[in-house]
């Protein structure tokens, strides 16, 4: 969810806010490729993922030179293509006085690139990014004092990949001393899962009643694959092989709950039952079906737009209540069910394809502790009753909610709900009436999280991943405060991906801290690179009480991290099943 790299070891600090100093790890200082992202000229672009290896030059250029092959390491799979002659800094703290000695790791993408680093105002004699396999390179000696300098990438002759600087008291530095150098030093991982499945999604619950947590991966073909703790399939069901490419959508169907409250989650999935569609509650630690009934769509043949479950609490007690969400273009239903899939009550309404956005949130927004439901556009009871409907105001399909968030914003003891609504942008909503409180543009904003996550900025703060379509997907973060006042971007120009938030208390100190797509997100807004897959989800995965972050890459690798200090800080909180229900069990890419 790769590129080429220089190196420079220093201290970082981006423009325009202060962020934290890179570590100093025996006398290196690294600055890598997302350090430069604050100033990123037009024209250049962030490498997020494999190496470029070929191609280069602004738009209108004469054609690329043919494909170079692809450099074996890449300083954290992230890279600068520099693509324009604009020269571009960022910022470094020496931590003290005395000769550093710069290196640059770099390749060339077409033929007569080139380009240099000054360090503190002094070009280095030497010239990087010429090499078509790549090169590790020293760059000369630099007297330096202790404190802040700018280091800039200049004379650019468009063509080259970077992805790390590096400054060093060493005069000897090695590329095989690059690997350890990677990520901060203080993310940990703790466990890895390389599951031999495609990950559409991965669910995450107490299958077999051991006190751990498991893990149940969802493919885009709507199969289930259940794993304990320590990776050992349990069980597994495959969903027939045709009509996958139509289920083939963004987000497979499913959730783990333990609706009979014996102590071991059950699954629920979709699957194709004596040819037809059902709606199948799984025993979680042998795959037995407990319960099922028929998938609430119309008859097949039909596309998979958004398909979709969540845990509510539509009556005291208990979260024991399943939302079923289904949008197949024409008609959109949205079920609820009780625990043994006995319908509770229907809501439909004749909508286009995405209507409705992509997810279900039930929230209580009246705190009466009892479940509101949301989906995009209208508010319903927790007997499936209109609340409030903004469709007069929102017409069209293309409109709707992608991602949606509800927070007491502002400290005023009301609920706001806080949408990222496509191409309208960043829209705050009274939750309790649907009125509109605040609009702002953010490109296509695909995803949205509310929090105190900033450190220039009193209170909580909204952030937009904003989505672009220019070359392929990619997304930069817009910052707002609880008034819609617009704060900053970061970085300067997106980088390729539809990236995931995820938050949680990741140090043990009762605090919140934010991570999107690779990225530890600081308090200042920046990002550090953090991760080599991107965050997918973040909860009490090992039972410490601190939140870990959990990435799913590509290969079907499954990550744990941790940070390297965490205090234990189990609370009450982590336990309530509500908390569990909402937080847990309810995740979305969205």
């Amino acid at each position: 969810m790769k590129t080429f790299l220089i190196a420079l070891v220093l201290v970082v600090s981006l423009p325009a806010v202060s962020r934290a100093a890179a570590p100093v790890r025996a006398g290196i200082v690294v600055l890598d490729a997302t350090s430069f992202l604050g100033e990123l000229p037009d024209g250049d672009t962030a490498q997020n993922g494999p190496p470029r290896v070929g191609g280069g030059g602004r738009r209108g250029a004469a054609p690329a030179a043919p494909a170079r092959p692809a450099p074996t390491f890449t300083f954290e799979n992230f890279a600068i293509n520099l693509s324009a002659p604009t020269p571009f800094s960022a910022k470094a703290d020496i931590p003290k006085a005395g000769t550093w000695y710069l290196y640059v790791r770099s390749r060339s993408t077409t033929d007569g690139s080139s380009f240099k680093v000054s360090v503190g105002g002094k070009p280095s004699a030497e010239t990087f990014g010429a090499a078509p396999d790549g090169a590790f390179q020293s760059g000369g000696s630099f007297a330096l004092p202790a404190g802040p300098l700018k280091v800039t990438l200049t004379d650019i002759h468009p063509g080259s990949a970077f992805d790390v600087c590096l400054l060093s008291t060493k005069p000897d530095l090695k590329e095989a001393d690059l690997a350890p150098l990677q990520y901060p030093e203080d993310i940990v991982l703790l466990k890895e899962y390389p599951l031999p499945v495609v990950i559409e999604g991965v669910k995450f619950g107490d299958l077999n009643g051991d006190g751990k947590t498991d893990l149940v991966v969802l493919t885009p073909n709507y199969s289930t694959y259940a794993y304990d703790n320590s990776g050992k399939e349990l069980w597994h069901v495959d969903a027939p092989s045709g009509g996958s490419e139509l289920r083939s959508q963004f987000e497979a169907p499913g959730v783990v709950w333990d609706f009979d409250q014996d102590g071991k989650a059950e699954v629920i999935a979709w699957q194709m039952i004596d040819g037809k569609e059902c709606l199948v509650m799984y025993d979680g630690a042998t795959g037995a079906i407990k319960h099922q009934v028929e998938w609430p769509t119309q008859p097949m043949p039909h596309v998979y737009n958004n398909f979709r479950t969540a845990i509510a609490k539509l009556h005291p007690g208990y979260p024991d209540s399943l939302i079923v969400y289904s949008d197949s273009g024409g008609t959109v239903a949205i079920n609820a069910y009780g625990p043994t899939l006995n319908l509770l009550w229907s809501y439909s309404h004749p909508r286009l394809k995405d209507y409705h956005g992509h997810y279900i949130y039930p929230f209580d927004i009246n705190g009466d502790g009892i479940d509101e439901v949301y989906v995009a556009h209208v508010m319903l009871d927790h007997n499936g009753h209109e609340i409030w409907n903004n469709y007069a105001q929102f017409p069209d399909n293309h409109d709707h909610i992608d991602s949606a968030r509800v927070v007491d914003l502002n400290g005023d003891g009301k609920l706001e709900l806080i949408t990222g609504q496509s191409d309208v942008g960043t829209v705050m909503y009274d939750a309790t009436t649907g009125k509109l409180l605040w609009q702002r543009f953010a490109n296509h904003n695909q995803k949205i999280e509310a929090g105190p996550y900033r450190a220039d900025i009193p209170g909580q703060v909204v952030v937009a991943s904003s989505r672009f379509y220019v070359g392929g997907l990619g997304a930069l973060l817009r910052w707002y405060d609880p008034k819609g006042n617009r704060i900053d971007i970061w970085p300067n120009s997106p980088i390729p991906g539809n990236p995931n938030f995820a938050k949680g208390d990741f140090r043990g100190d009762g605090k919140n801290q934010l991570f999107w797509q690779r990225f530890r997100i600081e308090s200042d807004g920046t990002g550090t690179i953090a991760f080599p897959d991107e965050v997918f989800h973040m909860f009490d995965f090992m039972g410490t009480g601190n939140d870990q972050p959990i990435t799913v890459g590509r290969n079907g690798m499954v990550r744990i991290y941790g940070y390297k200090n965490a205090k234990p800080n189990p609370t009450a909180e982590k336990k309530d099943p509500l908390y569990r229900a909402h937080s847990i069990a309810n995740h979305t890419h969205y």
